[in-house]
């Protein structure tokens, strides 16, 4: 079920509205200031977001056929797995093949070590040295990070 979004916003002013005709139906504060133009924009208000509801319930259907698609997707990899394995077996080449390939992308796609930046109080120094020497501490744990070698 899509949760709908109101809008307080909206609801104060139709009870505004209200009230201000109940002073006079056609009220004109001047300045442009006047019953027809406050509905104009309480429409305006109640239009956009219905818009934005639809919108929302949209792409919340969206999402679910996604992991929808996703779920199928997975299953039928398994599938495609498990038959390669009845097939061919399990101390196959082939199922090692295509198993060995998914263990070396998650061993391989492990974060590496961050870094520890040392700290240097650079308030003591001069203004230009200390800025200079923040860039050099910056630029050093940048390269250590990537694994760059200049």
């Amino acid at each position: 079920m899509v949760q709908t979004r109101g809008s307080d916003a909206i609801d104060k002013a139709q009870r505004r509205i209200a009230l201000l005709t109940s002073i006079e139906e056609n009220l004109d504060l001047g300045h442009g200031l006047t019953i027809e133009a406050y509905r104009e924009k309480i429409e305006a208000a109640r239009a956009k977001l219905e818009a934005h509801n639809r919108l929302k319930s949209a792409f919340d259907e969206s999402c679910k056929a996604m992991r929808e698609e996703e779920k199928e997707l997975t299953e039928l990899s398994d599938r495609m797995v498990n038959g390669v394995a009845t097939k061919y077996g399990k101390n196959s080449t082939e199922y090692l093949k295509i198993t060995i390939s998914n263990r070396k992308r998650s061993s391989t796609s492990t974060k590496a070590p961050e870094i520890e930046t040392p700290t240097i109080d650079t308030d003591a120094m001069p203004s230009a040295h200390g800025d200079m020497l923040a860039q050099l501490i910056q630029l050093v744990a940048q390269n250590g990070a990537t694994g760059a070698n200049n």
